[in-house]
């Protein structure tokens, strides 16, 4: 998880052990809802809590699932990232997508993110299915792993392929993963919607928990990924004045985002469990 979201100033620190549970009552979920009643989630809403299981019952053929941002606050039981366990490395695993990536893309939607591309319908390309600018318009998923990148949306460019919210094979996924924007909005929801939700003792383990020197240094001369804090750097045609989600306006100039990222790091790193 840190080499896929590091780049982005985004850092995860392992807050305890992993607990494993043996038996067919635990083998499997149903869906979101199912999973308290079998086990007990840790930490409060800041905290990513990880279900691996090994199957993902009536849920047809997905691989992992995330509770969308915002309803799963007020329900904090059923606020986890469940992820079937043949999406991770291991040679008998699910083929194309046994890279680790399925976690990536369902962490994803635990930051806020939504998939890079429309319903399936054509006339979808009228429509900016994510609410990011950077994202090119794509009105259907991407499968599998094209030779050439697709451009569904001929006006809007080429499609997302190489990007975690689509749904290309993990070996697909070889690039940045994300774009600018993506993680601007991943650290955006994380500021405003669960940082705040930190206590005292997930603020005390970060603070003095020894993998954050470990992943990066604390001082005045970190570098971090991306433009300068006094960079005014922009791609052309993107407009980071005006970027929204749901209604949501998304202000921040473009120069201030790296300065955002030092104070994720420094206060609000990721409680995992």
């Amino acid at each position: 998880m840190n080499e896929r979201f590091n780049p982005h100033g985004i850092y995860f620190l392992l807050a305890s052990m992993p607990q494993y549970y043996v038996g067919t009552s635990y083998a499997s979920v149903a869906s979101a809802q199912d999973w308290p009643a079998k086990i007990e989630r840790k930490g409060s809403e800041a905290a990513l809590n990880m279900l691996f299981v090994r199957e993902l019952e009536h849920m047809g053929t997905a691989y992992g699932a995330c509770m969308p941002l915002g309803s799963q606050i007020a329900d904090r039981l059923a606020d986890i990232c469940i992820i079937k366990t043949g999406t991770l490395p291991h040679k008998d695993g699910i083929v194309n997508y046994s890279g680790g990536l399925i976690a990536v893309h369902e962490i994803g939607h635990w930051f806020g993110l939504l998939h890079v591309f429309g319903t399936g319908d054509p006339s979808s390309c009228t429509r900016d299915a994510d609410f990011i600018s950077d994202t090119p318009l794509q009105w259907a998923a991407t499968r599998g792993c094209p030779d050439k990148e697709p451009s569904l949306c001929k006006k809007s460019g080429p499609d997302n392929l190489h990007n975690y919210m689509n749904y290309v094979d993990d070996r697909c996924l070889q690039g940045e993963g994300f774009t600018e924007l993506q993680a601007v909005r991943m650290r955006r929801m994380w500021k405003n919607y669960r940082k705040t939700h930190l206590t005292a003792e997930e603020k005390g383990f970060i603070k003095n928990g020894q993998g954050v020197t470990d992943l990066m240094p604390m001082d005045s001369t970190t570098t971090l990924p991306g433009p300068s804090p006094n960079s005014t750097e922009r791609p052309e045609s993107h407009d980071y004045e005006h970027e929204h989600m749901n209604g949501e306006s998304l202000t921040e100039p473009l120069r201030e985002h790296t300065l955002s990222a030092l104070l994720l790091v420094a206060a609000g790193v990721f409680v995992v469990f």
